[in-house]
């Protein structure tokens, strides 16, 4: 039986780290093609990485990483179908190679796993899952100590997209989107044709309240209250070049609140807070009304 394996006679198998005495070459420790060059963790371990992710390897060569291979850790759980030699099941750790490597657990099947089984079948695939149980918790404990031990990367900052738009007069004007800005596919249509500065908006998603609404005997759902953040930077109004927020009642009609700053936005919040105490008080009286109205039939 190869050494990477520890394996029950109910045919769940838990992969532990390669013995310092393999006689041959193990396959990639990450992708299981056939092993080209052997490195040594820091607790004396031999393992093996194929051509293709040596490089990965040696770039995302982290504490974390280097953790996963110590001979006490299991690296790898498999539970097989009965009937079938690819892995139904196969959990093992994985830390990728960005700017901030993460250790995860990746869990996946392989090509000819899945198998049509009867009730004897399922009960030998139940008692193998069983027995694999014991692995998949020390994967779990492994996975958590890491997470403890290693202290959280602050992702890398994004910096706001920056648009070279042309104008009705033939000059070039250069925009940055503040952080909060999403309407980036409007500003790639704007760099498409010409444009004059004062109708460039920035604006942020918003939130809003879906609602079934009634007109002229007809039903429809719309949304309403819809809120978002915007700025309009070159406009000519004063309070539309800061942001702020506007309102729109009804997602189909063009009724609008002002631009609001915090201020103002607050004072509409706490409206609506007072205004749900008030639809509250009419819920219960619906209630009401509904008992007295059964009782009556």
């Amino acid at each position: 039986m190869n050494s990477m394996a520890q394996a029950t006679d109910s045919g769940a198998t838990t992969a532990l780290e390669p013995a310092t005495t393999a006689p041959a070459l193990p396959p990639c420790v990450f992708c299981k093609k056939p092993g080209a060059d052997q490195h040594t963790s820091e607790q004396g371990t031999p393992f093996t990485t194929c051509a293709d992710c040596t490089g990965a390897y040696l770039i995302s060569l982290t504490p974390e990483f280097r953790r996963l291979f110590r001979s006490t850790d299991v690296n790898q759980v498999r539970v097989t179908a009965p009937g079938a030699t690819d892995s139904l099941i196969v959990a093992e750790p994985f830390t990728g190679d960005g700017p901030n490597p993460r250790t995860v657990v990746s869990v996946y099947s392989e090509a000819d796993a899945g198998r049509d089984l009867d009730a004897a079948g399922l009960t030998q695939l139940i008692s193998r899952m069983q027995t694999a149980l014991p692995g998949m918790r020390a994967l779990r404990d492994q996975l958590a100590a890491i997470e403890q031990e290693t202290p959280a990367v602050p992702a890398l900052p994004v910096a706001p997209p920056t648009w070279t738009m042309r104008t009705h007069d033939g000059d070039e004007h250069t925009e940055t989107c503040p952080a909060w800005c999403t309407t980036t596919e409007i500003h790639q249509r704007e760099t498409e044709s010409t444009i004059h500065p004062s109708d460039i908006w920035h604006q942020s998603d918003h939130v809003a309240m879906p609602l079934v609404l009634t007109e002229s005997r007809e039903t429809y759902e719309d949304l309403v209250l819809i809120a978002d953040v915007a700025v309009i930077p070159h406009s000519d109004e004063p309070e539309q070049r800061i942001p702020h927020v506007n309102v729109q009642m009804i997602g189909d009609q063009d009724f609008w609140t002002g631009p609001m700053g915090p201020d103002e936005f607050g004072t509409v919040i706490d409206r609506l807070a007072a205004h749900v105490d008030q639809l509250r008080a009419v819920h219960a009286r619906l209630v009401q009304a509904r008992a007295e109205w059964q009782a009556r039939a």
